[in-house]
């Protein structure tokens, strides 16, 4: 998940680049954020430069960084039942999935699974909604935010090869001891 922070000393400015998040979004308008859309990058939020602190705590709490420190990151595991009118259905921050239309079925969002359930789209031509029903597994969460908010983390690659380095450590050392103790009874016999 990449979150950066520019200054633009000239104009007074900072240019915030962060992935796609409703909660950011509301938020950052409240902090005086405009939207600059871009050609070619999508765009960037730009905020007074007088407000760099907030919009950092900002950051730090929607997407567990501020762009200046790496994050430890994990998968979680959510249950959600939701929808949302004319938009995206998040969670703290992420898209579970996104709809454009009444007709155009939903669509997950970047780093999220769908064990089971469903994702849709549905209303009507105008009033038109995105609506997730199921258990999803969202990769790259920050740590720090999945433990302050007590979610199911499931275990990482690195976590299972530790795991299972330390169970085969555990079992060679047996077995050392094992052949120990046998080359000790074979030289007092």
């Amino acid at each position: 998940m990449k979150v950066e922070i520019k200054k633009n000393a000239g104009a007074g400015e900072i240019n915030v680049s962060v992935p796609y998040s409703l909660d950011f979004n509301d938020k950052a308008k409240k902090l005086g954020g405009k939207w600059a859309k871009s050609d070619y990058h999508g765009g960037k939020w730009v905020f007074n430069a007088q407000v760099e602190n907030l919009v950092r705590d900002l950051c730090l709490d929607i997407f567990g960084t501020d762009g200046t420190m790496s994050v430890n990151t994990v998968t979680v595991k959510i249950k959600k039942s939701a929808y949302h009118l004319k938009g995206p259905v998040s969670f703290h921050g992420r898209t579970l999935a996104s709809a454009y239309g009444r007709d155009t079925g939903a669509k997950l969002g970047v780093d999220v699974a769908l064990l089971d359930g469903e994702i849709t789209s549905g209303g009507s031509f105008k009033n038109w909604y995105t609506e997730v029903n199921g258990t999803f597994l969202i990769h790259n969460f920050p740590k720090s935010k999945a433990e302050k908010l007590g979610l199911e983390i499931i275990e990482q690659d690195i976590d299972v090869k530790i795991k299972n380095l330390e169970t085969e450590r555990t079992r060679v050392v047996a077995w050392l001891a094992e052949i120990d103790s046998m080359l000790s009874s074979l030289k007092a016999n």
